[in-house]
């Protein structure tokens, strides 16, 4: 049962696994179970049973920095506070979750800012260095003087020093380093099993053939797309050079089918989990142990022990990725001891 007068609990969802995280959260969380909760996501992401208390409500898509659609969600959001708030994002690089922030403590509204792991990010920069942290925040001023839209600076420390911060839940808190704020995000059977239930595609996997689950990322977006094709060339290669008997590729949860038919289709990879509206680590348990997980560098493979996948994992290309993000290759370097200790193998695209 809800108590009178109380915060109210907002969280900012913009992918299928921050809305896992979320759902997780509230299971593992007991006291939030007597305090009002909305969960506001981006896309019509699956959830299993909520408690009475919880309320989710859908907004417009923010990728790609669309600032409409931030103010829009900003003022609908503002429109369902009517007191103080416990804000719940995974990061405040992220525009949305920065702007929602910045007004909750212009207009005296924020209790307090929690954070919740979606991957990559939170310990790739749990600090900032020195020029990301200069172009973040550079980016920021021009969004904020160019379309009118009020944001925050980044603290070097963007997950630990900020006005009104909170806790960060991590999945690998073994990875960070302020111990006395983090708390640890359990992943358990139940948990699984709960959005298992629910998943709207089945795949058969042989559980004989030597096979490959390619988790794909759209690092079109950030290089020429002559140069990704090139890379999945080379991927491609390596593939063939491995004898996989069944190749099946997932792509990511902001690729389309063009994407597929112009980047991926022309390799006959069999495509599944298509328009999946849950993430690929809640059925990370069903995948069986002679399919290979192969990737590039993308969070999933991080967390893939964690939810249940017993195979192997490689990720193809760091070389061909450090020459894309040269100013981030310490963050990279980081992100690679970490993904070793997650037992992912790495594969250059030299020599592919």
């Amino acid at each position: 049962m809800v108590e009178e007068h109380q915060e109210i609990n907002i969280f900012l969802c913009s992918s299928p696994l921050q809305a896992m995280i979320a759902w997780i959260i509230l299971r593992q969380e007991h006291t939030l179970s007597s305090e009002k909760v909305i969960i506001f996501c981006e896309e019509d992401y699956y959830f299993p049973a909520m408690e009475e208390n919880v309320k989710i409500i859908r907004v417009e898509k923010t990728r790609g920095c669309n600032v409409e659609n931030i103010k829009k969600n900003i003022s609908v959001i503002l429109g369902y506070i009517e007191m103080t708030v416990k804000l719940w994002v995974s990061d405040i690089l992220w525009p949305m979750n920065n702007a929602l922030y910045t007004e909750l403590k212009i207009n005296k509204r924020l209790k307090l800012i929690n954070f919740y792991d979606e991957g990559m990010v939170l310990y790739g920069v749990e600090k900032l260095g020195v020029l990301r942290y200069l172009r973040e925040n550079i980016k920021l001023i021009i969004i904020r003087n160019k379309d009118r839209i009020r944001l925050s600076k980044l603290p070097r420390y963007p997950f630990y020093d900020n006005q009104k911060n909170g806790f960060v839940y991590a999945i690998n808190p073994e990875h960070l380093s302020r111990n006395s704020i983090i708390k640890k995000i359990l992943i358990t059977r139940n948990d699984l099993s709960a959005f298992n239930y629910g998943k709207n595609q089945i795949v058969e996997y042989s559980e004989t053939e030597k096979g490959c689950l390619i988790l794909s990322q759209p690092f079109f977006r950030v290089s020429q797309s002559i140069e990704y094709i090139k890379l999945l060339e080379s991927l491609n290669k390596y593939i063939l050079s491995e004898n996989y008997k069944k190749i099946y590729i997932k792509l990511h949860p902001s690729e389309t089918i063009d994407d597929y038919i112009k980047y991926y289709k022309k390799y006959s990879y069999e495509l599944v989990y298509e328009n999946l509206n849950q993430p690929i680590e809640s059925i990370f348990n069903e995948i069986p142990s002679n399919i290979d997980l192969i990737g590039f560098m993308t969070s999933a493979m991080m967390n893939s022990k964690k939810f249940g996948y017993n195979g192997k994992i490689i990720s193809f290309g760091l070389d061909w990725i450090i020459k894309i993000y040269k100013l981030q290759i310490l963050e990279l370097l980081k992100l690679k001891a970490i993904l070793i200790l997650s037992q992912v193998e790495f594969v250059n695209r030299k020599g592919y």
